[in-house]
């Protein structure tokens, strides 16, 4: 009798470490998961997302600082994103999507939602393709307000040169279910911007 009850504590014993090696495994991956953002936050971490951007669109991409967090806000500062026709710079994009969202947003551009409060200061670009007018959208800001239902409204100001001559423009457009409201004043915009935009 006394090994059988040997036996039994035995077997107990044993089965412990595998439980704690289970909870121990399951807390580091809780922690990882949770320490994510600030990872991708550091140099090593922008540098990680940098090389998936440009990867995807053949681009050089360029972002001095990022600070991202689960549920937002996540913010971008002085970000350069240069293509074979695109030459962009923004001092600054701030948007309270969450992190998920913002990921999945890098990978496919074709899937992107703006179902978040966004903020775009100081936006530069210039668009030059061949055989056409180089055009430059400059000190462009841009304010979208949504929710889970979508896009509230956007609006959006910013200065316009082509062929040496400038311009300017101010848009708001404001989302009410299938009414669209919008006002949208322009001078000399240049139509390949209108076109690629």
């Amino acid at each position: 009798m006394n090994n059988k009850k040997q036996k039994q504590k035995n077997v107990k014993k044993s089965k412990r470490p595998i439980y704690i090696i289970f909870i121990s495994i399951l807390i580091a991956l809780v922690i990882f998961i949770f320490f994510l953002p600030a990872f991708f936050s550091t140099k090593a971490g922008t540098n990680y997302l940098i090389s998936k951007i440009e990867k995807k669109s053949n681009a050089k991409v360029e972002i001095e600082s990022f600070h991202l967090t689960w549920f937002g806000p996540q913010r971008i500062k002085d970000l350069s994103y240069k293509d074979p026709n695109i030459d962009m710079n923004v001092d600054s994009i701030t948007s309270n999507m969450s992190l998920l969202s913002f990921y999945k947003s890098i990978k496919t551009y074709k899937k992107l939602k703006l179902f978040a409060n966004t903020e775009v200061d100081n936006l530069n670009v210039v668009i030059h393709y061949p055989n056409k007018p180089q055009a430059n959208f400059n000190n462009v800001n841009a304010s979208i307000k949504a929710d889970l239902k979508g896009i509230n409204s956007i609006e959006i100001e910013g200065k316009t040169t082509e062929n040496k001559i400038s311009g300017n423009f101010t848009a708001f457009i404001e989302f009410e279910g299938k009414k669209i409201q919008s006002t949208i004043n322009g001078k000399n915009i240049p139509t390949i911007g209108i076109d690629q935009l």
